[in-house]
C-alpha cells in the first residue's frame, strides 16, 4: 500500500511543480493540488450497507425485507437473531444479488464558483449523476450447537462482499450534485455473528454483533522544486475493528403459533476516518510545512429499531414491519478539514445538511402453489432522510416506493438430510420525482434541477438444510 501510494505521487510530481509555482501569495504557498493528490490515496465516504439497501436472501427480499418475525433461511438471523431459535436444523445459504441504478440527468446548472476553485467566473455545465452497479455474493450459516438439548443455543454468521473486490469507495463531493446515498452502499465487505436461545416455547432471545472498522492514516510528503531535487512520500494506515450490537425478540402466540411478533435493535455503525497530512513544500528558498487533518465517516448505518408481525394461514404467509432509523445522528460524509498551518490562507465552509429520522414501512406476502413451489410479493415505502436541497448542499435523494416479486422451489436431495431450496426475486425502487429550486442563483446547482430515477435489483439464493 505504501509503495503504490508513493509511486502515484512521485509519478505525478511534475504536474504538481507547475501548480505550486503558480499558486504563490505573499505569506504562503497554496498547495491545494498536493492535498488533492494525497486525498486520492485515501478511502472516502459512503452511506448505508447491503442489508439496508438491498436485503439478504431472495426469499426475504421478495417479501420487501419485512421478515422480522418470519423464519425463512440462513439470513433470518440478520433480520432478527432470535429467529434462529425457531429453525431447528442446520441451514446454509449462498446467494448472488445486485442492482442497476438510472437517475435523472442534470444539465444547465452552476457547477463551479470563484469560492470553490479560485476562478473569476461562474461555470455552468452538466453533472454526472450515475453510480456504480452492484454485484455481490452473500453467505449465511446457522446451526444449533447441540442436537441433544431440547432448547439449544444457536450460532450463526453472515458474510457479504462485492464480487472481485473487498471495498469500493468513491468521494462524496462537498458541493456537486450527487446521489451520494447510492454511491457505495453495497461496495464493502460485511461480517456479522449472532446467537439465539429459546426462553420458553413461545419466546426467544437473540444477540449479535456487526463488525465494522475505523481508520487512521498519516501521510507525509516532501516536494522540493528545482532540477536535481527528489520528491518522496510515505503513507501509514491503521484499520481497527469496531462492533455494533444487535438484539432481537420473537414471540409466537398460542399453541398453533400462527401469529408471531418480533422486535429488533441494530446499533449504529459509524466508520470514522482520520487522515493526518504532514507535508513539506520547497520552492528553493526554504522549507514550508503544511499540516492539516481530515476527518469523515467512511460508512454510516443508523441506529435502527424494528417491529414486525407475521401471520400464517394455510398456504399463505403475511408479514409486515416498520423501522425507525435515526439519521439525525449522521453529520454527513464530506471530509472536514482542520488546518494547523496557513490558517489564514485556507478555509473550509461546509453546507449545512441536517438529516432527519424516518419511519420505513414494509409488507410481504407468500402463497404456496404446491408443497414445493411458492410465489411472493412485497412493497415498501422508504422516506428519504435527506433534507430539502434548496440551499448550498446537493445530496440527491427522494422518497422511494419499492416493489418486489419472487418465487421459490424446493426438492429433496441425496446430498443433505433435508430439502434444497432455490429462491429468486426481482425488485424496482422508484424515486418519486422532486424539483429543487435554489434560493440563491449563485449556488452550485442553481437555478435548480429534478431528482428522480429507478434502481432495478435482483437476487438468487440456494439454501440447504442438514
Amino acid at each position: 500500500m505504501e509503495a503504490s501510494a508513493s509511486n502515484f505521487i512521485l509519478d505525478s510530481s511534475a504536474g504538481l511543480y507547475k501548480s505550486l509555482l503558480v499558486l504563490i501569495n505573499r505569506k504562503s504557498i497554496l498547495i491545494t493540488p498536493a492535498i488533492l493528490f494525497l486525498f486520492l490515496c485515501q478511502n472516502q465516504s459512503a452511506e448505508a450497507d447491503t442489508w439496508s439497501s438491498l436485503g439478504y436472501g431472495a426469499k426475504n427480499q421478495s417479501m420487501a425485507n419485512s421478515t422480522m418475525s418470519l423464519p425463512t433461511d440462513a439470513y433470518s438471523q440478520s433480520y432478527n437473531p432470535s429467529l434462529m431459535a425457531f429453525q431447528p436444523k442446520v441451514l446454509a445459504s449462498f446467494g448472488m444479488e445486485g442492482s442497476i441504478a438510472k437517475f435523472e440527468n442534470i444539465s444547465g446548472v452552476i457547477v463551479d464558483t470563484p469560492s470553490l476553485s479560485g476562478t473569476s467566473n461562474y461555470t455552468t455545465g452538466s453533472v454526472d449523476t450515475q453510480v456504480p452497479d452492484s454485484f455481490l455474493y452473500t453467505i449465511g450459516i446457522q446451526a444449533p450447537l447441540s442436537k441433544k438439548a431440547e432448547d439449544p443455543l444457536h450460532l450463526g454468521i453472515i458474510v457479504s462482499s462485492p464480487v472481485a473486490k473487498v471495498l469500493g469507495i468513491d468521494t462524496q463531493d462537498a458541493y456537486q450534485p450527487q446521489y451520494a446515498m447510492y454511491l457505495n452502499d453495497t461496495q464493502r465487505l460485511h461480517f456479522e455473528t449472532n446467537l439465539a436461545k429459546a426462553l420458553s416455547e413461545n419466546l426467544a432471545l437473540g444477540l449479535g454483533a456487526q463488525i465494522y472498522y475505523i481508520q487512521g492514516t498519516t501521510s507525509t510528503a516532501r516536494l522540493p522544486t528545482g532540477a536535481g531535487n527528489n520528491s518522496t512520500a510515505r503513507l501509514r494506515a491503521d484499520v481497527k475493528p469496531a462492533v455494533a450490537p444487535t438484539a432481537g425478540l420473537t414471540y409466537t402466540a398460542g399453541e398453533t403459533k400462527n401469529l408471531s411478533l418480533g422486535f429488533v435493535y441494530r446499533g449504529k455503525q459509524d466508520s470514522r476516518s482520520q487522515v493526518d497530512f504532514s507535508n513539506i513544500i520547497g520552492l528553493g528558498f526554504g522549507s514550508n510545512p503544511f499540516v492539516l487533518t481530515a476527518t469523515n465517516s467512511l460508512y454510516f448505518d443508523p441506529e435502527t429499531f424494528m417491529l414486525g408481525a407475521s401471520y400464517l394461514s394455510g398456504k399463505n404467509k403475511f408479514s409486515a414491519s416498520t423501522h425507525f432509523e435515526r439519521w439525525s445522528d449522521f453529520s454527513g460524509t464530506t471530509m472536514v478539514l482542520t488546518f494547523t498551518t496557513f490558517k489564514d490562507t485556507f478555509h473550509q465552509t461546509l453546507a449545512d445538511t441536517k438529516y432527519h429520522d424516518v419511519f420505513t414501512w414494509h409488507a410481504g406476502y407468500e402463497h404456496g402453489i404446491s408443497e414445493d413451489l411458492a410465489i411472493r410479493l412485497g412493497y415498501a415505502y422508504i422516506p428519504s432522510p435527506v433534507p430539502d436541497q434548496n440551499g448550498e448542499s446537493n445530496v440527491l435523494d427522494s422518497d422511494k416506493h419499492e416493489g418486489f416479486i419472487g418465487a421459490g422451489y424446493k426438492w429433496q436431495s441425496d446430498l443433505t438430510d433435508g430439502p434444497l431450496h432455490i429462491d429468486a426475486c426481482a425488485f424496482l425502487h422508484y424515486l418519486t420525482p422532486k424539483t429543487v429550486t435554489k434560493v440563491s442563483g449563485l449556488s452550485v446547482g442553481a437555478p435548480g434541477y429534478k431528482i428522480g430515477g429507478t434502481v432495478f435489483g435482483y437476487g438468487i439464493t440456494m439454501t440447504a438444510e442438514y
